[in-house]
């Protein structure tokens, strides 16, 4: 009875917005839902949405053309795109402007060869040149030069702001299929790994001769919908899979160094089509859904680039995929909509950045473990805690190890746990946090 709440739950959070306020909190919602949609911080800080679908088959208008500003916490309309798309790319210009190029049309079968602009001052879109071909689910990246190179698998373009053209097409030197996951690196150049045919290759862009060549080393795991993000240090993580085989939950860094991969830490959850941005520290942050019908969610997972590893802070709410995510001020990281196991949803959440593990605890007042350090068990203090119903024991990388049902008032039995620090969590008969301590078993 308990699991079957625990899953209850979980939908509860999902559709009513109860959300773990100590390192996420809902914001203002779109004002329909959006998958498949793109964004993009503009340069006076505003975030535009647009495009994206609605995920039904059997809506007509499934696919948008509509886009909305946020600013100061709430989403307004604002110039609508010529075209309605979904699995499209996008990118902000140099110029302050937006690109957003091809995806598929509202039918969900024609795909775009047109390209558009959005001007802030204006906050209208204009057609600019198109693509050579039609094109969906494409990586896009901005050179050091300020063009575009658009990757869609099997061959690449590129886009001159200056002159508002495509120049000729580049053959890759792999075929990845549709989907690539694209990085800029610090040296000018660009990796493009995996692709639609769930494969491992990876081959790299130079600007200066206009072409690409293969990575020493193919990808250790098959890759598509995966997500790559360049790291401070110049490495890149790739990490995350649609493919069922092997590729959901691994990770890995390419070396341009080296221009070869090596495995790295996994994922707590599986991961795909799920951005990540850089947090203040240099950490990568991802949203997705998480593990919802397997206990309290790692929606947020940070990858840990100093050790490699993989943690997440206790969450009790689905998350999702298919989404977008900004990198706000003050460390802050806006999550715009996505699916929630096959439910669309419009809802926004802002992630607290400053996220440290053990140390970002905000205790219940006046609740306290002992003993602590402590042993086989343990004591909440004071013993019994209004409107408490759930203890859950979670080690350092936001793993959920143990739960029980009490109100507090019986010790917690902590023999299974190996020698450790912990993280203690309360919640509520809602499933919301009441509050989280350390704790060290000896």
């Amino acid at each position: 009875m308990k699991y079957l709440n625990l899953i209850a739950t979980f939908v509860l959070a999902a559709f009513t917005g109860v959300v773990n306020a100590q390192y996420f909190v809902m914001t203002d919602s779109l004002s329909a839902p959006r998958l498949n949609h793109q964004s993009q911080r503009l340069n006076d800080g505003r975030v535009i949405t647009f495009g994206g679908e609605n995920g039904s088959f059997l809506d007509s208008n499934n696919t948008y053309a509509t886009a909305q500003i946020y600013n100061n916490g709430m989403w307004t309309s604002t110039g609508s795109m010529n075209s309605q798309r979904t699995q499209f790319s996008s990118v902000l210009l140099p110029n302050g402007k937006v690109l957003a190029m091809g995806g598929v049309a509202d039918d969900l079968n024609y795909e775009w060869a047109s390209c558009e602009l959005y001007d802030p001052s204006t906050g209208e879109w204009t057609y600019t040149d198109p693509l050579p071909s039609a094109t969906y689910i494409a990586g896009a990246v901005v050179l050091q030069n300020g063009k575009v190179l658009l990757a869609e698998g099997d061959s690449s373009h590129i886009y001159d702001p200056a002159t508002g053209h495509w120049g000729s097409t580049v053959a890759m030197a792999a075929p990845h299929g549709t989907g690539p996951a694209v990085a800029l690196l610090h040296n000018g150049k660009v990796l493009a790994v995996g692709g639609s045919d769930y494969n491992t290759v990876a081959d790299v862009y130079d600007p200066a001769t206009n072409t690409w060549t293969a990575t020493a080393n193919n990808a250790h795991y098959s890759r598509y919908l995966t997500s790559a993000i360049t790291l401070n240090n110049g490495k890149v993580l790739v990490f995350g899979s649609a493919s069922v085989d092997s590729g959901q939950t691994t990770s890995e860094l390419y070396d341009p160094a080296t221009n070869s991969f090596t495995v790295t830490g996994n994922l707590l959850t599986n991961v795909s089509s799920s951005p990540a941005v850089l947090l203040d520290n240099g950490n990568p942050i991802v949203w997705s859904l998480g593990n919802g019908f397997g206990g309290p969610t790692q929606v947020i997972q940070v990858y840990n680039v100093a050790t490699g590893t993989w943690w997440s802070p206790p969450s009790t709410t689905l998350g999702t995929t298919h989404n977008t995510l900004v990198k706000m001020s003050n460390n802050q990281v806006l999550v715009v909509a996505g699916e929630e196991f096959g439910v669309v949803v419009p809802y926004c959440w802002l992630i607290n950045g400053n996220l440290s593990g053990v140390n970002d605890i905000t205790p219940v007042t006046g609740f306290s473990i002992s003993p602590n350090p402590g042993s086989n068990y343990l004591l909440l203090n004071p013993a019994q805690i209004p409107g408490l119903d759930a203890i859950h024991i979670y080690d350092m990388q936001g793993r959920l190890l143990q739960q029980e049902y009490q109100n507090g008032t019986a010790p917690v039995n902590t023999t299974t746990l190996a020698p450790g620090t912990y993280l203690v969590s309360l919640f509520n008969t809602k499933g919301q946090l009441m509050g989280v301590s350390k704790w060290v078993k000896m």
